[in-house]
């Protein structure tokens, strides 16, 4: 296959980083508005009536899977300028791994019509750009397994699909600090890996609405495969996408789903409302600072830095979930009774999400009394 004239490297790479911060700085303008539905949401007073769409949302909706893809393909760009590098090459895998945290945020929003109105055009969107390139189940299947079976029952034994995969991967109570770390880097175990690719394999072949639907799936898996081919060539493929795919991607959507909720908290079946439940097996992590902006950057973009406050209102896109946060604050004690400092160093006197997590887990060995 002809790549991409090496003249053309640089001039494109900054191109796409330009274009990328042109398209951000686009949407930070236009949604700046989270206060306007605080309203609608009971969280301040106003008119509730007010309409939580806007007259461009339809058109603006492709372009934030545009510049996380504008952002891979730069570092792709920056791997082979720099004569395929190890460090550059390194540089590649985590950002792409990261960029496609956030893309698969994006779709986590169109599954719960987020971005637009047109629930056929986000979720077309999530397919093209997510869902297919990184070889998952399509946005229907999706949408089975995490806006019916994982919302109404977060950390629900039995019914919740995501404690599922937590057991499954040996987060129990019970367990030693060894066996919290081996289960903390779980997907990039062989067994882990393993069980991706099956996984892979089996939402590829099975996991698709229509024929049609399958026939995109392979059109746009050819095209990525050619993309990253034709910009990087093969050690860009297999480090900017087979990788991340395959490995680093799938750690960094752990990690996330391990601090998301507090898995194995005490299930209580009576008398508990949806919102009771939700603040008490859910939790609130502020990220701050240099470190804080990375893991939001990589592990926690977009929605996922306030999963508590997506999951108490989840039709709210990721730009108004700020504002949504700093008024749960204020006005709900109940928001912020677990909240959490970063993924794995805690400050101020929080715990880190991890670490909390560690701590209800990980058994204590009791030291033997001699007389």
């Amino acid at each position: 296959m002809v790549m991409l004239n090496s003249h053309w490297i640089l001039p494109l790479m900054f191109a796409l980083v330009a274009l990328s911060l042109c398209i951000r700085l686009l949407l930070r303008l236009y949604y700046r508005d989270g206060e306007r539905i605080l309203p609608k949401l009971r969280l301040a007073a106003g008119d509730k009536r007010i309409s939580y769409y806007k007259r461009f949302d339809t058109a603006l909706a492709p372009l934030p899977f545009i510049y996380c893809w504008c952002e891979i393909i730069a570092a792709v760009l920056l791997f082979r300028w720099s004569g395929y590098g190890v460090l550059s090459g390194l540089l590649l895998a985590v950002v792409a791994a990261g960029r496609m945290r956030a893309l698969q945020e994006l779709g986590h929003n169109a599954l719960h019509l987020a971005l637009c109105r047109s629930r056929e055009w986000q979720w077309f969107l999530s397919n093209v750009f997510f869902q297919f390139p990184t070889l998952k189940r399509d946005m229907d299947s999706r949408f089975n397994t995490h806006v019916r079976d994982h919302h109404p029952n977060a950390d629900v034994p039995g019914k919740d699909p995501n404690l599922k995969r937590v057991i499954a991967a040996g987060m129990t109570p019970g367990i030693s600090n060894a066996q919290f770390v081996m289960a903390l880097l779980y997907p990039v175990s062989p067994k882990g890996i393993f069980n991706n690719i099956k996984g892979n394999v089996r939402d590829m072949v099975h996991e698709n609405a229509s024929w049609k639907i399958a026939l995109l799936r392979v059109l746009v898996t050819a095209a990525v495969v050619a993309l990253f081919v034709w910009t990087g060539g093969v050690p860009a493929l297999v480090l900017g996408w087979l990788v991340p795919v395959l490995a680093l991607y799938p750690l960094f959507a752990w990690w996330s789903l391990l601090t998301k909720h507090r898995w194995h908290t005490p299930y209580t079946p009576l008398n508990r409302d949806r919102l009771a439940h939700d603040y008490e097996h859910g939790r609130a992590t502020d990220f701050s600072g240099l470190l804080g902006a990375l893991q939001r950057y990589l592990i926690f973009p977009m929605s996922d830095a306030y999963h508590l406050a997506h999951h108490v209102y989840p039709f709210v896109r990721y730009h108004y979930l700020p504002a949504v946060d700093r008024a749960l604050k204020i006005h709900e004690p109940r928001y912020t009774q677990y909240i959490s400092q970063g993924m794995f160093l805690g400050s101020a006197g929080q715990p880190a999400a991890l670490s909390e997590l560690r701590n209800r887990l990980v058994s204590t060995p009791r030291t033997a009394v001699t007389e």
